[in-house]
């Protein structure tokens, strides 16, 4: 259903904390569906707080990924893409809390992009909260907003700030008792919205 939409990007969760994650035989035929109606459409594999062999062992078993998208810190980056080198991007989530600035960002590089999410302690994202947008206001490397993002807010939020486009999950989902389950029309009107703030026609 996501797919149909044509987001830019999917993201896959595999997080052992994160009530949406998915297993990874489950993610592999749903990509390789994707790929044959959808070949435009990237895909990373999210993780947050797995070991190195989880990861290892997860990508290992996805086909045509682009990204790995990790939450764990500089130390962690650095020993993927060491592993990863030459065959996948590693993209690093950077969880904000006060203000941040390029050198700051520079321990968490090289990256050609990276995520800015809200930083909620004892959390790995998905808690839907949003971050005060002037810690991010003198960043320059190219970002991607998160945290509390919905379709009534990401216009505005992607307006007073310098990012090129936004990640979202439980701002579109049909039902906050039911994570991971997504509202069609929130999903569809998310992705025009980001879409028409960044790529007006």
């Amino acid at each position: 259903m996501v797919a149909s939409l044509k987001p830019d990007l999917m993201g896959w969760i595999f997080s052992p904390y994160s009530k949406r994650r998915i297993s990874a035989d489950s993610a592999c035929r749903q990509i390789e569906s994707i790929q044959r109606t959808s070949p435009e459409i990237l895909h990373a594999a999210v993780f947050a707080g797995n070991t190195v062999p989880q990861i290892l062992s997860v990508v290992a078993r996805l086909p045509g990924l682009h990204f790995a998208q990790i939450a764990d810190g500089p130390g962690m980056l650095s020993e993927l893409r060491r592993l990863f080198a030459g065959r996948l991007e590693v993209l690093p989530v950077v969880r904000v809390s006060e203000k941040l600035s390029d050198p700051k960002l520079s321990a968490y590089m090289p990256a050609d992009w990276c995520i800015l999410d809200t930083a909620v302690p004892g959390t790995y994202g998905g808690t839907g909260k949003t971050m005060d947008l002037s810690w991010v206001s003198d960043v320059t490397q190219r970002h991607f907003l998160a945290g509390g993002l919905n379709p009534d807010n990401v216009a505005e939020r992607l307006k007073g700030s310098s990012a090129s486009g936004a990640d979202v999950s439980s701002g579109v989902e049909a039902d906050p008792a039911a994570p991971g389950r997504k509202d069609k029309r929130k999903v569809q009107r998310f992705i025009e919205i980001v879409k028409e703030v960044r790529f007006p026609r």
